[in-house]
């Protein structure tokens, strides 16, 4: 043996001293954790699938939760804003009662008097979004004096009062509740944005929750072909037909592999308590139990759509593209209401009445048929202060509407933007799976051949651990690879707002 290969050797002993070392000290506690929940015992482990993940996740997730309420808390605002359309009644009651002198006639001395006052009313008074104020209402006023008749009064009463400037437009009256009906539909928006957000983020953990299982047990399997291969090596060398060196290398080799499965179970850890977090469930039993997915990374056989069609797809679906639209809406409502305020309030007024006069309460009550009666009616203007508040408020309102206009301008090429490297992402790991199939196969080949090789003593366990380490790493990128085209295709569909209904899910919005 020349020098050469003597410092080759040397040097792989070295290395497998440090990588035993490294093996001994690694905490045993960790090892023995991991051990645990790899065990798919039924007590330990909850079977998923990944619809249940999803749904689970739905229900549970507190961003999802609180943005619930916050639809409630919008429809209950439009409910606020329709009530100021609604009628008004209210009524009043008053009682009145004096002592005091008066001088009558030619009498000298003053004579006390009593007065005693009552009066009683009922009125009804709406509001309509032309800018019309209805008010209909009964009165009944009674005096009871010591000096004069008692004398009842009783008037029914019709005031309506239009406006003919400023006010009489029904879309700025009714800003205020088409607003809040936009509120809703914008709290729906953002609803399905958090929604489509957990989706997403479920499947992503819910494939590399499946990727680490398949890496852990690709890992394993690494380590099994290292522990034959050093069981091997030692019965060539025990036989004569290998140098005794040989078994450095084989064993440095299974200790390389035994670190990368440790690190695999560490990374399986992760994955675990990535999707438990997402899971967020009560009534689980928490972050120990073991989650295993059920279903397989299986490739849609259909190819994606054309680009054209997912574009389309996004500025219908998008959750804050329409959030935006609706906020440009909001803003378009409020330009007209700020309008409004501008001009100056000049109202019509008519006010009818009719009234019965009677000595007793009872003969004075409102009646339709009497022959008194009191009519007015005019105008009243009000003018607003040139420059002043409202005409501020206007001008601002108008730029932030010409603002949101130019954000959604920019909103809708960012999303095409996004749609067309998400498309990208698709074709790409559509591609890759095949091709690391075919280099996956042409690895298991080159291993057998490799290891033929071995046996006859044409090779070395330098070249097969090398041979195995490239079989390890394509059968890792073929998991990897398969997993990676089902995540772009999620994160292609939620560029795209459609994930919720491709998933299966109808688009979350509480019923009333």
């Amino acid at each position: 043996m020349d020098r050469k290969q003597c410092c080759h050797y040397s040097t792989i002993i070295v290395v497998v001293l440090l990588l035993q070392s490294m093996i001994y000290f690694i905490n045993a506690a960790e090892i023995e954790d991991n051990a645990f929940h790899s065990r798919e015992s039924v007590n330990d482990t909850m079977y998923l699938r990944l619809d249940e993940a999803i749904l689970s996740a739905l229900e549970h997730n507190p961003a999802v939760s609180v943005q619930r309420l916050q639809v409630s808390i919008s429809r209950e605002e439009v409910k606020a804003e329709k009530a100021a359309f609604y009628p008004d009644l209210s009524a009043s009651i008053s009682k009145s009662k004096s002592e005091a002198e008066r001088r009558v006639g030619s009498l000298r001395e003053p004579v006390g008097v009593t007065d005693e006052r009552n009066s009683y009313s009922l009125e009804v008074t709406e509001f309509i979004p032309t800018g019309t104020r209805i008010t209909a209402g009964v009165t009944m006023d009674g005096a009871v004096s010591s000096l004069y008749s008692d004398q009842y009064v009783g008037r029914m009463g019709l005031t309506v009062t239009q406006a003919l400037l400023q006010g009489i437009n029904p879309t700025a009256n009714l800003a205020s509740l088409n607003q809040a009906r936009l509120d809703i539909e914008l709290s729906h928006a953002e609803l399905n944005a958090i929604a489509q957000q957990v989706v997403f983020e479920v499947e992503r953990a819910y494939w590399e929750l499946y990727l680490s299982l398949q890496a852990v047990r690709i890992r394993q399997e690494s380590v099994s072909l290292a522990e034959r291969q050093v069981e091997e090596t030692r019965q060539r060398i025990e036989v004569g037909k290998l140098p005794e060196l040989e078994l450095a290398a084989a064993e440095a080799e299974l200790a390389a592999r035994q670190v990368a499965l440790l690190d695999a179970h560490n990374d399986l850890g992760r994955a675990r308590l990535e999707l438990t977090y997402l899971l967020n469930n009560p009534a689980d039993s928490g972050w120990e139990r073991f989650v295993k997915p059920l279903d397989e990374p299986v490739i849609p056989n259909d190819s994606i759509a054309p680009l054209e069609q997912h574009l389309e797809l996004g500025m219908m679906y998008r959750p804050d593209l329409i959030q935006a639209r609706i906020e440009l809406k909001k803003g378009r409502i409020e330009v007209v209401r700020t309008r409004n305020g501008l001009l100056p309030r000049l109202d019509l007024f008519i006010n009818l009445g009719g009234n019965s006069y009677a000595q007793s309460f009872k003969d004075a009550a409102p009646d339709f048929g009497t022959p008194y009666y009191d009519i007015n009616g005019g105008l009243s203007l009000t003018l607003p202060t040139p420059g002043g508040r409202k005409a501020a408020e206007h001008r601002q309102t108008f730029l932030t509407v010409r603002e949101r206009e130019l954000l959604l301008d920019n909103m809708e090429q960012l999303l095409e933007r996004d749609i067309r490297i998400a498309y990208l992402e698709v074709g790409s790991a559509r591609d890759r799976i095949d091709a690391t199939r075919v280099v996956r196969e042409l690895q298991e080949a080159n291993y057998a051949a490799e290891l033929e090789k071995f046996r006859v003593g044409k090779s070395t366990n330098l070249q097969v651990a090398l041979v195995q380490r490239n079989l390890t790493e394509a059968q890792l990128e073929e998991a990897r690879t398969r997993v990676s085209y089902l995540t772009a295709l999620a994160s292609l569909y939620l560029s795209e707002g459609t994930l919720l209904e491709r998933t299966g899910i109808e688009p979350l919005i509480d019923p009333e």
